[in-house]
């Protein structure tokens, strides 16, 4: 059974107190972010960048399943710190792909592009909130998560035009 609402987990950190220590949440989602950062280059050198992303995806898909599958505290506290991590390596992943594979002089023009579908989803997901339970809320980013996962896998066993590999040579 997911929570009612964020606040509601975090009420599992509180002693004496009514206020949830959202300062607190929020600085460790970004120290996950900053790791998750850092552990880019390591994970690419071992992986890969397309199966890092791969990786990546895969976890994201995880942990907003957790909240769905239970209502404790600790392991939805620890899913969404996983998330963030997942957040901040993405950023490094998704940027190393775009020089690697959108040409420099129309990066701009295709991103602007893809920023539209993108805040449909944004959008969608945001919806939902007050619309559907939580657990609907969650098992949509899974699936989104999920979709990503498997279009990375395909790319990552998508050979790199030389065109695309003879602009960063020269």
């Amino acid at each position: 059974m997911a929570p009612k609402s964020h606040v509601d987990l975090i009420d599992g950190l509180l002693v004496n107190t009514s206020v949830p220590p959202l300062g607190l949440v929020f600085a460790a989602f970004m120290v996950c972010i900053t790791l998750g950062g850092m552990l880019f280059g390591p994970l690419t050198a071992a992986l890969g960048v397309e199966w890092a992303t791969v990786l990546v995806t895969f976890l994201s898909a995880a942990a907003v399943t957790v909240p769905v599958l239970t209502d404790a505290f600790v392991p939805t506290f620890a899913a969404f710190l996983l998330l963030e991590g997942c957040v901040g390596c993405w950023f490094a992943c998704s940027a190393t792909m775009r020089s690697k594979y959108i040409d420099d002089k129309l990066q701009s023009s295709i991103m602007t592009i893809f920023r539209v579908p993108l805040n449909a989803l944004v959008v969608v997901g945001t919806r939902m909130e007050s619309q559907v339970s939580l657990a609907t809320v969650f098992t949509t980013c899974a699936a989104w998560f999920g979709l990503s996962c498997v279009m990375s896998v395909a790319m990552a066993f998508q050979k790199v035009p030389d065109a695309v590999t003879s602009k960063k040579d020269a």
